[in-house]
């Protein structure tokens, strides 16, 4: 199976108003890391940058060569740069991390799962993702199971995406999750 890593959102103007902020980033950063050495293809997004900023120092730097993309939609996959970088690789399993769950993520994730069936299967990382308060992310979450979205969190996905140990790839992996 093709994966795709979205990291959705993590910009400066939000960053200070994100419960849990330093360990999301934190999560993200990890996520990123991993995907970029198991070459698994990153799209990054910016809503309305002129307004909410750039993404932030760490996470932009994590991303190295990783386009960004500006949106004013809040679901990534109406963006059609976007929508064809996920596509590229069908069947596809979307890593989804970033803010605010119940907005942007729910869309994307809620537009992935309408696609055709098959196509995209969204992966939603939970500990990767937030919103200004608990509620509303928890709230979004169990209705993303419930639609059928896979729940899950970073150090599981980067292990489902190696699929095996005592590989090179197992082995340049294992720092970023110790």
């Amino acid at each position: 199976m093709n994966w795709h890593l979205l990291a959705v959102d993590l910009q400066e103007g939000f960053a200070p108003h994100i419960h849990g902020w330093d360990d999301l980033r934190s999560r993200a950063v990890t996520m990123i890391d991993a995907a970029r050495e198991l070459g698994i293809p990153i799209t990054a997004t910016e809503q309305n940058p002129e307004k909410l900023g750039a993404t932030v120092p760490d996470v932009k730097a994590a991303l190295g060569e990783a386009p960004v993309r500006s949106k004013l939609a809040f679901s990534c996959l109406r963006v059609p740069d976007v929508l064809a970088r996920v596509r590229a690789a069908v069947p596809v399993n979307l890593l989804i991390l970033g803010i605010e769950t119940h907005v942007c993520i729910l869309q994307t994730a809620l537009d992935a799962l309408a696609r055709p069936p098959g196509e995209i299967r969204p992966y939603v990382l939970v500990d990767a993702v937030g919103s200004r308060r608990p509620l509303d992310r928890d709230t979004a979450l169990r209705r993303l199971e419930r639609a059928g979205a896979v729940l899950t969190t970073v150090e599981s996905a980067i292990f489902e995406a190696l699929e095996e140990a005592g590989t090179p790839r197992f082995r340049r992996v294992l720092p970023l999750v110790r």
